[in-house]
């Protein structure tokens, strides 16, 4: 019931854990976790934050909505100019310190663009020319990034897989799905990116290939953390979680049994040191990005507690009644069209809005 949904949850131990997300006005909703209680951090900025990579000596990066970059060191919140457009989101970060990694993002899920940032400054990285070419022929938009050591891995639109090895370009992995891949998460030489359309997709990139290790009959997947000691985890649409053990085999569901709404997705997960399984989500899945949730496998911990300004789940909620002449109209037209106004009318009026 948090007023934001949170889309990141990531941290350096079990004491000490990040979730990030919307900014219902007051600035994006950022919550650190120390071992045993929950804080808020205002940040000072506005924007949705999509993603948060954690570092061991404490530190974090998060990016999202309007070429939006934060660091935070030493307790405190930095943005870092880059020459992104108020229209790009940076959805995903990842690197090796707060002074060296990797952004990447799009503009309206197209056009899509690799940052690396190093020496002080945000540099531009050259892609293949292989991309899969999305709508308008434009090049796809890139979601996430993950790696190990001098091995970067990206994903996006179009079944998009991208890799490069120490100062190498970018190289495309060919797969055979032409769906959105989310989120990427590896360990050591493998790579498990997950996204999907109607139904979820799960792909894991090894030495062999690639190879689609779905859940049979999912829905649409947008989390996963990759170990081999506690196994991969994914999580996504529906609250469901999955897990597959021992990195071999399937995914296969998991009868959490929380009561969760059904339009509730689970954005992002995260295994911490000590075997314990994070999942964060809410209403991501439209422009509302509310009805935040924070899910928690392991020892017990405290629950977030909103502040009373930040929610109003102790107002009685207004009646929604369908105007009968609204029905009258639309009974025989189709629910996209309204589909596309809503997508539209959630558009900052400040921004170029895109051809529908």
């Amino acid at each position: 019931g948090l007023p934001s949904a949170l889309m990141s949850v990531d941290g350096a131990s079990a004491s000490d854990v990040y979730a990030v997300g919307a900014d219902k006005g007051d600035g994006p909703l950022v919550l650190h976790f120390d071992g045993t209680s929950w804080k808020e951090l205002p940040t000072g900025q506005h924007g949705d934050l999509w993603w948060v990579h954690a570092f061991p000596d404490g530190s974090a990066i998060m990016s999202g909505a309007g070429a939006l970059v934060l660091r935070f060191m030493g307790g405190k919140f930095e943005r870092l100019p880059n020459a992104g457009l108020g229209r790009q989101t940076i959805y995903g970060v990842w690197g090796l310190s707060p002074k060296d990694f990797y952004a990447v993002g799009s503009a309206a899920g197209r056009n899509g663009f690799v940052w690396h940032y190093k020496d002080g400054a945000f540099h531009d990285e050259a892609l293949p020319a292989d991309l899969p070419m999305v709508a308008h022929g434009e090049p796809p938009g890139f979601f996430k990034a993950w790696g190990s050591g001098d091995d970067v891995w990206v994903v996006g639109s179009g079944g998009t897989i991208l890799h490069r090895k120490g100062d190498k370009p970018f190289e495309r992995i060919p797969t055979a799905v032409k769906d959105i891949l989310f989120t990427a998460h590896g360990a050591k030489d493998r790579l498990v990116a997950v996204g999907g359309g109607s139904n979820g997709v799960a792909l894991e990139s090894a030495p062999s290939g690639v190879h689609d290790v779905s859940s049979p009959g999912s829905a649409l997947i947008q989390g996963v953390f990759v170990s081999d000691a506690d196994g991969d985890w994914a999580s996504g649409e529906r609250g469901a979680i999955y897990h597959r053990e021992g990195g071999k085999g399937a995914f296969k569901a998991v009868a959490h049994e929380l009561p969760l709404p059904p339009a509730m997705s689970l954005h992002a997960i995260f295994v911490d040191a000590s075997h314990e399984v994070w999942a964060v989500g809410g209403d991501v899945l439209s422009p509302a990005l509310d009805s935040g949730v924070i899910v928690h496998f392991g020892k017990p911990i405290p629950n977030f507690v909103a502040h009373a300004e930040m929610t109003t789940a102790n107002a009685a909620p207004a009646a929604v009644v369908c105007p009968k002449e609204v029905v009258e109209v639309a009974k025989d037209k189709s629910v996209a069209r309204r589909w596309d106004e809503q997508a539209l009318a959630a558009i900052r009026l400040d921004l170029p809005r895109p051809i529908v």
